[in-house]
């Protein structure tokens, strides 16, 4: 933590704080920093405390105010004692510089109290989250307070507190819309659903059986862990549903229960002048309790958002480490092979076939980056210059040269720019795992990957069963023959139908026009020999339990 804070410029001060002799100097006056600002918290927080209860004329405290100003004070001459002590330990510098140290002293306190800061990140949040809370339960109490003034009746009372926790109750179903939406959006699954997990053993315990190979094993095991996914995700959309369904019940209860007080007081000739402030002051306090709800929520929803750079090791666990079992996937590879692939390379597999990895072209060579550049480059440079072709713009050659030259050093830039680190990290992760599935992959070649042909996922099965399809198919359609002479045909055929186009326009009264000849003919570059190529369907799982001999 020390290293981050002192940054590249205190080298020296760094090295100076490393040392044998001046080791123990540093841990001193950093737990002297530390009890300093502890002391401030602390008395800042009960200065809050007697700030609101003189405010908001409320006292909730079982202590007096006398003895709680007694304790205000011990505080603050334990906070200047405290403050002496590190005054004193910082004339002890003297004693540990060396002749030819040419340390800074200022860099060195600027350091170190920023060190404590740090380390006192969370607990600086803490104390402002209780003096929230005691600025919420004052006012809270006044707004009560305001209601009790009105002098209501037994059942105004009830009426008052069912409104009141019908608020409560929105809110707190508002919460949880909020964040079941969140874990969707951060594609985490609460662990509150962890219960669908339970059949995971049974299933396990009856595939270890020698009765089923290891690709049936896989295949079925890999099918079951996504429909236990989709369920679990379709609860929470469920969850989500009822939550919004109680918000919206609730907030209409508590409009009814206050329309029917409203109509009570009415009809009672000796509450009909407290109505307005009657109603008023549960309003605010309905007011008070959404607000203080959001913010709860927010406090709740800022515990997803911790992958930040100054959290560096639970980011990279995080993001690149996620759970098969309850993290939500973009998608699903089909897998009927028994593979040895880790679960981040299935994890980046689940992305499909349409996810680009970012910034792989700093993987590169040289020659490769300045060809991709100089494709890049003519590829715009041709379609503006035939954009002004076509609608008859005249752009001199000067201004088109100009404009080529920026548009080079831009792309330059592009390709060139430093990455930030979390970018940096996630670039190069990625692509170590697309290299060691490709070297998988011409390892073990008789596992074959290709995508679906609907869903656009990626599909993992064995080379013989694609081969086994193959044969089966050829043998059912008679369409396919299969070459085994080694020589393509494709030649041959090529030869016929260009004869047979040329016969049919080369004659003295052509059969077909120029324009069909020119669409008929063949292009050698373009041209494929028909052949047999399987595009897996997700919706079919091939799995043969009985051998033939």
């Amino acid at each position: 933590m020390l290293k981050s804070v002192v940054g590249g410029n205190g080298k020296k001060n760094l090295q100076w704080c490393k040392s044998k002799e001046n080791f123990h100097y540093v841990p001193e006056h950093t737990r002297l920093l530390d009890r300093v600002y502890y002391l401030k918290l602390e008395e800042d927080l009960w200065k809050n405390y007697l700030i609101y209860s003189e405010t908001y004329n409320c006292w909730t405290s079982p202590l007096s105010k006398t003895s709680m100003e007694k304790y205000i004070e011990k505080n603050k001459q334990n906070k200047t004692k405290a403050e002496e002590e590190v005054q004193k330990h910082v004339l002890l510098l003297k004693n540990y510089q060396q002749p030819n140290s040419n340390i800074d002293e200022q860099r060195l306190w600027v350091v170190l109290l920023a060190l404590v800061r740090k380390g006192q990140k969370k607990l600086s949040q803490h104390y402002e989250h209780r003096k929230k809370r005691l600025k919420n339960s004052a006012q809270d109490y006044s707004l009560v307070r305001a209601c009790y003034d009105c002098q209501p009746t037994q059942d105004e009372i009830m009426s008052m507190q069912i409104i009141w926790q019908a608020t409560i109750n929105e809110c707190k179903s508002q919460q949880n819309v909020d964040i079941l939406k969140q874990h969707l959006h951060m594609k985490r699954i609460p662990k509150s659903l962890d219960y669908l997990d339970q059949s995971f053993s049974n299933v396990e315990h009856t595939l270890a059986r020698p009765i089923y190979n290891d690709n049936i094993r896989t295949t079925l095991t890999t099918r079951h862990k996504k429909i236990i996914a989709q369920n679990k995700l379709d609860l929470m959309t469920l969850y989500i549903s009822m939550s919004e369904a109680a918000t919206c019940g609730s907030h209409q209860y508590s409009e009814d229960e206050k329309n029917k007080l409203i109509h009570r007081m009415n009809q009672d000739s000796l509450r009909q002048f407290f109505v307005e402030p009657f109603i008023q002051a549960i309003e605010q306090r309905q007011k008070r309790i959404r607000q203080y709800m959001q913010y709860a929520t927010k406090r709740r929803l800022h515990f997803f958002y911790h992958c930040s750079d100054d959290r560096r090791q639970k980011w990279y666990r995080r993001i690149y480490h996620l759970n098969l079992y309850w993290d939500i996937l973009p998608s699903s590879s089909i897998i009927e092979v028994h593979t040895k692939l880790t679960p981040e390379q299935l994890v980046l597999l689940s992305r499909g076939p349409k996810y680009v990895p970012p910034c792989q072209s700093r993987f590169y060579k040289k020659k490769k980056k300045e060809k991709l550049i100089d494709e890049e480059h003519n590829n715009i440079m041709s379609t503006i210059t035939e954009f002004f072709r076509q609608h008859g713009y005249y752009i001199s050659k000067t201004r088109i040269d100009e404009f080529s030259n920026d548009l080079k050093n831009l792309l330059l830039r592009l390709y060139t720019k430093k990455l930030s680190r979390k970018l940096s990290v996630r670039a190069k992760l990625e692509h170590k795992l697309i290299m060691s599935i490709r070297r998988y992959l011409r390892k073990y070649q008789q596992v074959i990957l290709r995508r679906t042909d609907k869903s656009k996922v990626f599909h993992l099965s064995d080379a013989n069963d694609y081969q086994r399809k193959v044969l089966e198919y050829m043998q059912e359609t008679e369409a396919y023959e299969e070459i085994t002479s080694g020589i393509s045909p494709l030649t041959a055929n090529l030869n016929q139908v260009t004869s047979l186009l040329n016969l049919l326009y080369h004659v003295e009264k052509p059969l077909i026009t120029k324009k069909q000849y020119e669409a008929m003919y063949p292009k050698e570059n373009e041209t494929e020999l028909a052949h047999l190529y399987f595009i897996p369907k997700p919706d079919k799982v091939y799995i043969c339990f009985f051998t033939h001999m």
